[in-house]
């Protein structure tokens, strides 16, 4: 199955799982920074239903939230030293692009399409990321979970239509996970689901994407 962005001026990617593999280094990264701190190890499949949304929201959901060790998860020092182990372990890793990444955004920023991403994750890691891949200059507008609200709210994508001072109507968000398309869901937005992340095709089907595609490269300009 192929799907066509011909007709959108605005392409908005969410990051991890849609045009980076890095869901498994997410997952691994969760699992030894709880290990490094002393907090229950989640199990992979907990952590990557959460992948997507606010670190801050994953924090909760996996370690205070219904859970044993609440009472010490909701102390600031476990908070901040988990969070750093996070980051640290989360940095130490480079994971690829999806194939066909580079090609589509060459041949979508030639068509004069203006190109976006929202994603949960944080600045300097999206920073980070971009440099390491030298794909600063594709993006007009890159929103992250620690400067606006995360997914599924619709801040970010909303704030992208306005700067590049298009309509909803005239942008679509592509992306892996759920949140992505409950995002645009919430912003009145068409979206394109990807199978190649966290949620899989009926799920991204059920959240409202107008298609789901196995890859990234079956997207036509």
């Amino acid at each position: 199955m192929h799907a066509t962005l011909s007709h959108y001026r605005v392409v908005i990617f969410d990051w991890d799982g849609t045009l980076m593999d890095s869901a498994g280094q997410i997952v691994q990264a969760v699992q030894l920074a709880a290990a490094d701190v002393g907090l229950l190890v989640p199990e992979t499949a907990s952590i990557r239903s959460g992948i997507g949304t606010s670190f801050d929201a994953q924090y909760q959901r996996l370690f205070v939230l219904g859970s044993e060790q609440a009472d010490r998860a909701r102390d600031d020092e476990v908070y901040m030293a988990f969070r750093e182990a996070f980051y640290h372990r989360y940095d130490q890793s480079k994971p690829p692009l999806f194939a066909g990444v580079v090609p589509l955004l060459v041949r979508l920023k030639q068509k004069g399409v203006v190109l976006a991403i929202a994603t949960s994750g944080t600045r300097s890691m999206l920073n980070t990321m971009l440099a390491g891949y030298a794909l600063e200059g594709f993006f007009s507008h890159t929103y992250c979970g620690d400067e606006i609200a995360a997914k599924p709210a619709p801040d970010m994508l909303e704030a992208i239509v306005h700067d590049s001072q298009m309509e909803v109507g005239q942008a679509v968000m592509v992306g892996d996970s759920v949140y992505d398309i409950q995002a645009a869901s919430n912003a009145g937005m068409d979206s394109i689901g990807v199978s190649t992340g966290v949620s899989s095709r009926q799920a991204l089907s059920a959240a409202g994407a107008l298609t789901v595609l196995d890859a990234l490269d079956q997207l036509g300009g």
